[in-house]
């Protein structure tokens, strides 16, 4: 099959990888060498800290993977991937703590002392986020 082969509507689909610089922790280097390979090279930041300039596909399953390495992986650049990444990461947070929210007992006694059932105002006066 040649790339012209390809219907238009599938080709659509296809995106060009970005250049993407990732900062971690050194004991995370086996991780990165399992998913972009020997042939990459780590730059140190400090003594316990590493960053990658790879070619990533971002997509779902990128800052899946991403999200899964916890808190000692960062997405630096480029500057896109890391709003869309934080976009992300807010629209999550936001759908997992509606249901707490609303269950929380912060929440009702903040509703039934203003009457403001806006949980956008909670959140800006209780949460740090």
């Amino acid at each position: 099959m040649t790339w012209q082969s390809i219907p238009k509507r599938l080709s659509a689909c296809i995106k060009e990888k970005d250049k993407g610089k990732i900062q971690f922790a050194n004991y995370m280097c086996g991780v990165f060498i399992d998913r972009f390979g020997k042939d990459i090279s780590f730059r140190p930041i400090d003594d316990e800290h590493s960053k990658l300039h790879v070619d990533v596909n971002v997509s779902p399953q990128f800052f899946g993977w991403i999200f899964s390495l916890g808190k000692d992986v960062k997405v630096v650049e480029p500057k896109e991937v890391v709003e869309e990444l934080h976009t992300k990461t807010k629209e999550f947070l936001e759908n997992q703590n509606k249901e707490i929210l609303y269950a929380s007992e912060g929440m009702l006694k903040y509703w039934y002392r203003t009457g403001n059932y806006d949980v956008t105002a909670f959140e800006q006066e209780y949460l740090v986020m």
